[in-house]
């Protein structure tokens, strides 16, 4: 018959010698948490860091945005303007190839040619309203 007091005991060293490994593990997991608890200051300011400049570059990027809409408006202005000058011209514009080119045909191979013809004579059109103006 077994005796109780022995199986007890047998119990009891079993738990006993198996306690410095549980005891071992417990140390290792208090010492990863306690270095983790020393990084957190360090990390915390990083990321604290990290977000003064995300701010910082925010307050840039609307400041850029901000301007280029002000660029985009004054834009928006000068093509309205535009449009409307073009369409006070665009009468003379419009007859003024039939002038400078007569009855040649544009084909590709001398486009470059009528363009410049074009531009030449634009420019002696003007120059010759220049010179009438300042008379």
């Amino acid at each position: 018959m077994p005796h109780p007091h022995r199986d007890s005991l047998t119990a009891d060293s079993a738990v006993l010698e198996e306690e410095p490994s549980r005891m071992q593990t417990a140390s290792d997991i208090l010492q990863r948490q306690g270095e983790q608890l020393t990084a957190q200051p360090s990390a915390l300011r990083e990321t604290g860091r990290s977000l003064r400049g995300e701010i910082k570059e925010s307050g840039f990027t609307e400041r850029r945005k901000q301007a280029a809409d002000v660029t985009l408006a004054e834009t928006v202005e000068m093509v309205r303007e535009a449009g409307y000058a073009r369409a006070a011209h665009c009468p003379a514009l419009k007859t003024m190839p039939g002038e400078v080119l007569a009855e040649r045909q544009i084909k590709v191979d001398s486009y470059d040619n009528r363009e410049r013809e074009m531009h030449d004579w634009l420019l002696a059109d003007v120059d010759a309203e220049a010179t009438k103006l300042r008379r």
